[in-house]
């Protein structure tokens, strides 16, 4: 039997770098959460983290430390959710949005983005920072229409404003741009989120990165 009782032979000293990689990058984010990090460093470990969880699935055969990090990665995974989720339970709790939050982000996403009827950002999560570059601070009060650029087609952006015009749910895919300029396909799922009168008063975007 290997280590902790693992039938491969390895041993603690046989984890591979990029375990330890996942390691640190837990207990850099828990330091986050006592002491602020610097902007760049937070992005950084953000981009690490999104890095992996995209390699992670690509090892095959699987060994015994590639199960161990694909675990503490879907761990990280759920907490990221959960924060999120916690998140978006103060506004539904402030605004009394009319929607199960809990089943909504069940939804693959990366990004999120919450906007009011006008289309201004309102709040956006650490994974938006993460896919995208811009900070929160920096995103708050604008369009995301300023994520778009030359490859970003008329015909998506025609088709999101009428759904959004008629208060209904869309998806499309959409070329978006990062902070250092280069283009990505961006998965878009927009719900509307009514109050309990049934007012259209906020919109939320559920955005993954595509190939």
């Amino acid at each position: 039997m290997g280590w902790e009782g693992r039938p491969c032979g390895c041993k603690p000293g046989d984890l591979p770098l990029l375990y330890r990689i996942s390691a640190d990058i837990d207990n850099a984010l828990a330091y986050q959460g006592v002491v602020k990090l610097s902007e760049d460093a937070f992005n950084f470990i953000e981009n690490v983290n999104r890095h992996l969880m995209e390699a992670i699935p690509l090892q095959l055969p699987l060994h015994c430390w590639d199960i161990v990090a694909m675990d503490r990665l879907s761990h990280r995974h759920s907490v990221r959710v959960a924060k999120d989720l916690d998140s978006l339970l103060t506004f539904q709790d402030h605004y009394g949005w009319d929607i199960d939050l809990e089943v909504l982000l069940q939804n693959p996403y990366e990004a999120l983005i919450v906007t009011d009827p006008n289309q201004i950002i309102q709040w956006v999560n650490p994974g938006f920072t993460s896919m995208t570059g811009y900070s929160a601070r920096y995103a708050i009060g604008r369009h995301p229409s300023f994520l778009q650029g030359p490859l970003t087609k008329e015909d998506t952006r025609v088709r999101i404003r009428l759904a959004l015009k008629e208060h209904r749910a869309t998806e499309e895919i959409i070329f978006n741009y990062r902070k250092n300029g280069d283009s990505y396909a961006c998965q878009v799922q927009i719900f509307p989120l009514h109050n309990r009168h049934g007012e259209n008063i906020h919109y939320l975007a559920l955005e993954k990165e595509v190939v």
